[in-house]
């Protein structure tokens, strides 16, 4: 009927025992536990145990594989023990007991026990039968309220390898009707505090080996179910449904039109593990595919050891030898640099070369968003970009406007959510190395086929960090040529690329942790010119944050319309604010974003993008002059109220694209 059905997995993985009709002995009562378990003397166990505290009940429910048939003719029964839990002495009184009402009823046993004593009450379970059993019938065994089956009390009973058949116990297939229909989108239980499976949480698969649950909520919430719950937070999965079915509610007010089947498909793929569905690997039996996320998914960086080159046009390397033409597209797939298919993003260094006009190139997932990531211009034919572009399925694209180019790409690293570091972007950029003084201490132009070790200090970058982000820029150039930032082995791949005018670039470089202090390798090839580098943060193990990659690059200010900053009001040594949090999807903790900031040139100077709240610090993202687009990508850290500023040394429109940000947890 079009509809969605959101339904609870049951809390029963603690509380639930199976295993296949059979009376091997021939007593009349059906084996629960048949063989030696786990290699010690057990023999055939035909009672379970529970006990029952004073004022409280039990339910027992026992259910077996015989629909849309005449089922076996079976009794389940409970004797109550009194406060006797040796099941070889009699019971002190008559057993309780729910026969089959006839021949054509459902195969299904239901008893409650109340225990009105002052006392614990040990209560024995059994299944008698008074027919032949039939062969390779599954049963289960649930119980609730305030009692546990003492099969599993006992682990040595636990079946945990093949040697003794099928196992018999527990989670496995505890998933509840009806949730076990495959038109049924099952919820698991998380805690929300740390978003653990709750150990109650029922598991698939199911009988006919249907993977359940599909999907985990939050439970411990506070509810208006009733009062308590707001005090002591609502548990279990009849919690986790309703937030489940609220998450979809608002799914499908974002997107009216859509079916049940998008709805259900868009929060699996929004889970936590959410990037195994995009790539076929089957959800778990525990957790289905993660818990319950409709925000874009968290991820965290791993550098590759060296950057590795994926496409280069010019010589036909991961795409045609041909430079690519007006509205060219490259697929470009990142298995070859051993991304795995688990990775929401990639970290890319994108280099155009001679450009024959005017053109940009864009990297996306998809589908092309009218954003661009690098600018040419027949003046400044070669330049490349560093840029971090999301995945589908392992491949992205690289577009080309206009003007013929040819195109290298190189991985550096690459996000994914399940493992990986986190990022700790500095409250100001700090600037270590410049050649044109005596910061970073080599003060002079760096030449042809040289190489410089640059050093970190401690209060800049720590011992335990493992990449470090920075901002490159090479100025007062002779000529042409390239920059490479490496750990310690040059690769061959290029950083940054010049030409007649200043450029720089964001680069994340893996640090080189055999010398005193964290270090990276600077190799020019060209002609000589100096190298300013500025830290924008680190990625560590200890560091809070984690990455949010978006699916379509968002325009967040430009100024030419008047977009998120002032229309034509930027003038020079004067700051503007833009604002990145709590709009366009943005939370309001966003700590950082990720950006392409553009200035499309009226004379020559840089721009600074820094934190709300901070001086401006000794520190460029974009160096700029007449007549040509230039763009950067760039680390920026939000101030309060998630605010950045913008500072131009002269007047230049300026546009900035936002492609991710950073959030702790």
């Amino acid at each position: 009927a079009g509809i969605l059905w959101i339904q609870s997995a049951g809390n029963s993985a603690q509380d639930h025992w199976w295993g296949t009709l059979a009376d091997v002995n021939s007593t009349g009562d059906v084996d629960l536990l048949a063989g030696t378990p786990n290699g010690e003397p057990g023999g055939i166990q035909q009672a379970d145990l529970i006990e029952v505290a004073p004022g409280d009940s039990a339910d027992i429910a026992l259910t077996w594989d015989q629909w849309h048939t005449t089922p076996a003719s079976l009794t389940l029964n409970v004797d109550d023990r009194g406060e006797n839990d040796d099941p070889d002495t009699p019971p002190v009184t008559t057993s309780m007991s729910e026969p089959p009402e006839n021949e054509l009823g459902a195969p299904v046993r239901d008893i409650t026990v109340q225990n009105n004593d002052s006392q614990y009450h040990v209560y024995t379970i059994y299944i008698t039968h008074s027919a032949a059993l039939p062969s390779n019938v599954r049963f289960d065994l649930t119980y609730a309220g305030a009692a546990s089956p003492s099969l599993l009390a006992d682990p040595s009973y636990w079946r945990q390898d093949s040697s003794y058949g099928s196992p018999s116990h527990a989670a496995s297939g505890s998933v509840m009707e009806p949730a076990t229909s495959p038109y049924a989108l099952a919820a698991g239980a998380a805690y929300w505090g740390d978003k653990s499976l709750e150990a109650f949480s029922s598991r698939g698969p199911t009988i006919s080996g249907v993977v359940k649950p599909e999907i985990l909520g939050y439970d411990g919430v506070t509810s208006v179910s009733g009062a308590s719950d707001l005090a002591e937070g609502f548990y279990g999965t009849s919690a986790a449904a309703p937030n489940v079915a609220g998450a979809a509610a608002l799914v499908k007010g974002a997107n009216p039109t859509w079916s049940a089947d998008q709805i259900e498909s868009f929060l699996e793929t929004r889970a936590t593990q959410g990037s195994t569905h995009r790539t076929g690997v089957a959800e778990t039996n525990a957790a289905g595919f993660g818990d319950l996320q409709i925000g874009l998914p968290a991820a965290q960086y791993t550098a590759l050891s060296a950057p590795y080159r994926l496409v280069d046009t010019r010589i036909g390397k991961g795409a045609p030898k041909a430079r690519l033409g007006k509205g060219g597209v490259i697929t470009i797939s990142t298995a070859a640099a051993h991304v795995p298919a688990t990775a929401t993003s990639v970290v890319i260094n994108l280099l155009g070369v001679n450009a024959a006009g005017s053109t940009y190139l864009s990297a996306y997932p998809t589908t092309f968003a009218n954003t661009s990531n690098v600018n040419f211009a027949t003046t400044d034919p070669t330049a490349a970009v560093g840029a971090v572009v999301p995945l589908s399925n392992g491949t992205f694209k690289v577009r080309n406007y206009s003007a013929k180019i040819d195109v290298v790409v190189d991985v550096l690293g690459y996000f994914a959510p399940t493992a990986g570091l986190r990022y700790q972007p500095l409250t100001r950029p700090v600037r270590v190395l410049d050649t044109r003084t005596s910061t970073g201490g080599h003060h002079r132009a760096v030449v042809n086929n040289e190489v410089l070790t640059q050093s970190f200090a401690s209060s800049v970058v720590p011992s335990s960090a493992d990449s470090v982000v920075v901002n490159v820029t090479v100025t007062d150039d002779r000529g042409s040529g390239w920059l490479s930032a490496y750990p310690s082995t040059y690769s061959g791949t290029s950083t940054l690329n010049y030409a007649k005018y200043a450029r720089a670039n964001l680069a994340v470089v893996k640090l080189n942790k055999a010398t005193s202090l964290p270090s990276i390798k600077l190799r020019l090839s060209g002609a000589s010119v100096d190298v300013v580098i500025d830290v924008l943060g680190y990625f560590s193990s200890s560091a809070p944050m984690r990455y949010v990659s978006l699916v379509n690059p968002v325009r967040l200010a430009d100024s030419r319309s008047g977009v998120g900053i002032a229309k034509n009001t930027l003038t020079p040594n004067r700051d503007a604010t833009v604002t990145a949090a709590g709009i366009n999807g943005l939370p309001t903790s966003t700590a950082a974003v990720l950006a392409s900031v553009t200035a499309t040139g009226a004379g020559l100077g840089n721009i600074t993008t820094f934190a709300a709240g901070q001086s401006l610090p000794l520190a460029s993202t974009v160096n700029y002059d007449a007549n040509r687009a230039v763009s950067n990508a760039a680390s920026i850290s939000l101030g309060s109220g998630g605010l950045f500023k913008v500072h131009e040394s002269t007047p230049s429109p300026v546009i900035v694209d936002l492609f991710g940000y950073f959030i702790a947890g």
